[in-house]
């Protein structure tokens, strides 16, 4: 890992980082900025960085719009998320967006290590409790005799096509309200916890095309 790349806002997780990145490959050249703007300013070339560890929530928009960026141009650069988020929405639209790896803050210093480490023996970093989200999602359902109304398989399905709340209450008609105790009751009966869930629960029922 010659030229490593930090996406972070925090200046005490920025020296972390660095330090942890010394530690793991001593790269010779690590490129470090706070915002999505600054980060295209500085990577010139992403082709030339063969790490980048990007949060996600910064002051001027989210991390993973970095990371499509850097892929689109260099498939081959790894991008692994670091961040306080565990929640599932935030790591299915990461992942959706190229990130090869999703690291939480909040573990130790020798766990992120090992995880970095990992990487060049075909390891995906990915924080155990983000790893159990996974597994939760993608495990068998227990959709089959679990019943929803007309209405609620309408939501779902329009969850499942990509629709914010506020457009699918548009185009079903009814108040944001009255769509989001839809929304709040399709989860408790699937036992789902976010968007992201939701939308596979609707593929998995037949919902979308």
């Amino acid at each position: 890992m010659e030229t490593c790349f930090i996406l972070e806002d925090l200046p005490e997780m920025m020296l972390r980082l660095q330090s942890i990145l010394v530690r793991t490959y001593n790269p010779e050249k690590i490129i470090s900025a706070t915002t999505v703007s600054q980060a295209k300013e500085l990577i010139e070339k992403p082709q030339e960085i063969n790490l980048a560890l990007i949060d996600l929530a910064l002051p001027d928009g989210d991390g993973a719009e970095i990371i499509a960026w850097i892929k689109r141009q260099s498939p081959d650069t790894l991008c692994v998320v670091v961040t306080v988020f565990d929640d599932g929405d935030y790591l299915y639209e990461a992942l959706r967006q190229g990130a090869d790896g999703y690291l939480l803050k909040d573990v130790p210093d020798a766990e992120l290590q090992q995880s970095l480490e990992g990487i060049q023996m075909g390891r995906p970093p990915l924080s155990s409790a983000m790893a159990i989200r996974l597994m939760d999602a993608f495990r068998q359902p227990k959709e089959e005799g679990i019943s929803l109304t007309p209405k609620q398989k309408e939501v779902l399905r329009l969850i499942g096509a990509g629709k914010s709340t506020k457009q699918v209450a548009e185009l079903l008609d009814v108040s944001y309200n009255t769509c989001c105790d839809h929304i709040k009751e399709i989860y408790r009966r699937l036992n789902i916890r976010c968007r992201a869930e939701a939308a596979l629960a609707a593929n998995r029922m037949g919902l979308v095309e």
